[in-house]
């Protein structure tokens, strides 16, 4: 209290002298005052409290905070301490004071603002897993007309993110794929991946290198297919997701024959709608995709076109696709003498539920995959179906 009765007493001597706050109330013979808050002011904390001063040489009627009366413990002088708990964002304390021969209000502007600047360690990095089981009954996309070979299919997923920043993280990507039976058997695929996002202009930018190699099981030594440097980005317009993906492809294992390298340029342009339909959050996307690589790649575009829907059912995440693709090749392609032309349909089911009670962030998924490939090359068509299981969890 003596520190209380000091400000009082510096209060009045202020008063009596004739100053105005101009962070503070000042009408008459009437002075509020704040030692704790200015008239706006920011923090990060979400709780605290706020001290407030109310001094005047008339009688004191009434005193409120948001609109709940205070209580008077002298008829000159009030003093307030609240208890402040914050919402992000703007947050508003207006403190009116009746005496007897005026009124006053003073509102309090406090923002409180995220909490870390810069992200603690334990908050910025995060790490998805994921382990899966596929089973495909046309492992090698055999046509119609040849065998089908079944096989099964091990995913192992390892991503780390570190975020520096709002806008700006690093991170890394293992992927390997196994196949167990018939002639796949042994085989695996390997995907690595480091790269970052920042956010330039106003627009977000991803940017990194790919490296995409096949081994056999145990210790041999990993060949190297190909190397992909990208640069991706993508911003929304009202309902409207635009994005952009440019990728310079380059083949490790240089063909013989030069019409089959792939080394060159990808630019992929997509664009989604959200929507309501059947009453099922849905998105309807397409894209144009252009490669101008070599040989038989040189002008090779594709376009694409497609419907998204989810939904949740008894604490399932339920969601499905139905995906069309057209591709064309503008060169000839000395093997089967034609410029080539493919259709690819895809649909996809699934669902996921969520494991929170036995570790939060943890889901389990289950995919089906049907996919037909018609073609005027008759060695590009097939169909086949991939059933999943998978185990997510990031932490």
């Amino acid at each position: 209290m003596a520190d209380r009765s000091l400000f009082r007493f510096v209060f009045f001597g202020l008063l009596l002298s004739g100053l105005c706050f101009s962070s503070n109330g000042f009408a008459g013979d009437l002075l509020i005052f704040s030692p704790t808050h200015a008239i706006s002011s920011t923090t990060k904390k979400p709780t605290g409290r706020m001290e407030l001063i109310v001094t005047s040489f008339d009688p004191i009627k009434s005193v409120s905070l948001n609109g709940k009366a205070l209580t008077l413990t002298d008829d000159y002088s009030v003093e307030v301490s609240a208890p402040l708990s914050l919402s992000k964002g703007d947050n508003s304390y207006t403190l009116e004071v009746v005496t007897a021969t005026e009124s006053k209000k003073v509102t309090y502007n406090i923002t409180l603002e995220d909490k870390e600047s810069g992200p603690k360690v334990k908050d910025a990095l995060t790490v998805l897993t994921m382990a899966g089981l596929h089973m495909l009954d046309n492992a090698t996309n055999a046509t119609s007309t040849g065998v089908k070979e079944g096989a099964t299919k091990w995913q192992f997923l390892v991503k780390p993110t570190y975020k520096l920043s709002k806008t700006d993280s690093v991170y890394g990507m293992m992927l390997r794929e196994k196949y167990g039976k018939a002639s796949l058997a042994g085989r695996e695929i390997v995907m690595t991946q480091l790269g970052g996002t920042t956010k330039l202009m106003g627009f977000p930018l991803d940017v990194g290198v790919s490296d995409i190699g096949t081994k056999m099981s145990g210790f041999s030594a990993k060949t190297k297919v190909e190397t992909d440097l990208y640069l991706k980005s993508s911003q929304k317009f009202g309902s409207v997701n635009v994005s952009g993906d440019f990728t310079y492809r380059n083949m490790d294992a240089k063909p013989a024959n030069a019409q089959q390298d792939g080394d060159g340029l990808r630019m992929l342009f997509k664009g989604d709608y959200g929507m309501k339909l059947l009453g099922l959050n849905s998105t309807a996307f397409g894209s144009f995709e252009n490669m101008d690589a070599k040989g038989k790649y040189k002008d090779r575009y594709a376009l694409r076109a497609g419907l998204k829907a989810k939904d949740k059912m008894a604490g399932i995440n339920v969601n499905g696709s139905l995906d069309l693709k057209n591709t064309q090749y503008m060169a000839i392609d000395e093997t089967s003498k034609t410029k080539e032309a493919t259709s690819l349909t895809t649909l996809n089911l699934g669902g996921a539920y969520p494991l929170d009670s036995v570790a939060k962030g943890m889901l389990l998924l289950g995919t089906f995959k049907y996919s037909t490939q018609s073609s005027n090359v008759s060695s590009k068509k097939y169909s086949g179906t991939d059933l999943g299981v998978a185990m997510i969890y990031n932490f």
